[in-house]
């Protein structure tokens, strides 16, 4: 005997609206459950509030880098000046040691041209002069630093000139006064004998013994 089709389309339709209601029951129940985890994990997300922490451990770090200032800490040569200002530097080694004996460091000496020593007395000191003809001054090599003036290890009331090949100490001075030669150039650095201008006055140019 054939089952009517409409019976069977009917409990067809019963079975099928039974099943739909099951499945969206358990549906909804599991998206739910998913709800609460995904609020978990949302909450999970705030404990990251240690990369916060982290942060501001960087920045400390950042200020201890500071400590790098100590680098700088190596003072500047207080003697350092370029040509047009040397004498600014008068005095930033000593103070001045006043005029010195004959062939003594920073007095007068007798120019050889044989023999850079000259008459000065010390194996370490130069008889520096302009012409071998004038009065010199014993002077003494130094290391120079980045400028034409500088430290450059010179005895105490004394500064080291840079001429490019050689390097000397010359005493300070303020006048001719404070010279063993009497003569104080315009750098305020005692000096040999300035040869005079063809004019007949001095060569109030020149700012340094020659290194001849």
């Amino acid at each position: 005997m054939k089952t009517p089709l409409l019976w069977v389309m009917a409990v067809g339709f019963s079975v099928a609206a039974s099943l739909a209601a099951c499945s969206s029951d358990e549906g909804g129940s599991k998206a739910s459950s998913g709800g609460s985890g995904g609020a978990t994990g949302g909450s999970g997300g705030q404990s990251g509030s240690g990369g916060s922490t982290g942060g501001s451990g960087g920045a400390t770090g950042g200020s201890a880098g500071t400590g790098g200032s100590a680098g700088t800490g190596g003072s500047a040569d207080t003697c350092a000046a370029d040509e047009t200002n040397a004498v600014s530097t008068l005095g930033c080694n000593g103070s001045m040691i006043g005029a010195q004996a004959d062939n003594a460091y920073g007095g007068k000496c007798t120019p050889d041209e044989n023999d850079p020593q000259g008459s000065c007395s010390g194996s370490s000191l130069v008889c520096d002069y302009y012409d071998a003809t004038l009065v010199g001054i014993c002077v003494q090599e130094c290391t120079p630093g980045a400028t034409y003036v500088s430290t450059g290890g010179c005895p105490s009331g004394s500064r080291c000139f840079d001429f490019g090949t050689v390097a000397y100490c010359y005493p300070d001075c303020s006048s001719g006064t404070d010279c063993g030669t009497g003569v104080c150039d315009e750098d305020g650095a005692c000096s040999s004998e300035i040869p005079p201008d063809t004019d007949g006055g001095t060569d109030a140019g020149a700012s340094d013994a020659s290194t001849d």
